[in-house]
């Protein structure tokens, strides 16, 4: 009994596993960053634009403890094509805005 409690102590009670960032790769599909963030995600909104959608998700990470966020990142999507990511607030400015550069030979 005594083996159960301790076992239950050590590793019940342990934060969730850290949210893998560098499984992210910019042109991944929705569909690949879900697994890759092994359905964490939850949608947050969309905007559509005339050039095309914006969707943001969610991904966290909750303490055992206080189930409180320990950890959250917002992933960018235009089109269904991973684009960007961060945490939240960190384009508070331009949340909306993808800026496109192209180079001339």
């Amino acid at each position: 009994m005594k083996k159960l409690i301790l076992f239950a102590l050590l590793f019940g009670c342990a934060d969730y596993p850290p949210i893998d960032t560098r499984s992210f790769e910019m042109g991944m599909t929705k569909g690949e960053i879900y697994q890759a963030v092994k359905n964490r995600g939850k949608p947050i909104g969309a905007i559509q634009y005339e050039h095309g959608t914006i969707e943001v998700i969610s991904v966290s990470r909750l303490n055992r403890w206080n189930s409180q966020v320990a950890e959250e990142y917002y992933l960018y999507f235009l089109n269904d094509r991973f684009e960007k990511w961060g945490m939240p607030g960190d384009w508070r400015k331009e949340a909306d805005q993808f800026y496109e550069i192209r180079y001339r030979k």
